[in-house]
């Protein structure tokens, strides 16, 4: 039964397909991981990105100008 199932996925995707399939299987819990990871590293830098802005605004109007 697996093999013919193999052998409809070959027919239908090629090999490459099933190598596609194949890589996404493997690397689907790494990537799952990196994604969670990138996440936190993004939010981070969006605080960075905000905290610059404020200091920005205060420098502005330290210094008199709009």
């Amino acid at each position: 039964m697996i093999e013919d199932i193999m052998k409809l996925i070959i027919e239908e995707l090629g090999a490459t397909g099933v190598l596609i399939c194949g890589l996404y299987v493997i690397l689907r819990r790494p990537l799952k991981k990196i994604a969670h990871h990138m996440e936190v590293i993004n939010g981070e830098i969006g605080q960075v990105v905000q905290a610059l802005t404020r200091l920005e605004s205060k420098v502005r109007d330290c210094n008199g100008k709009a």
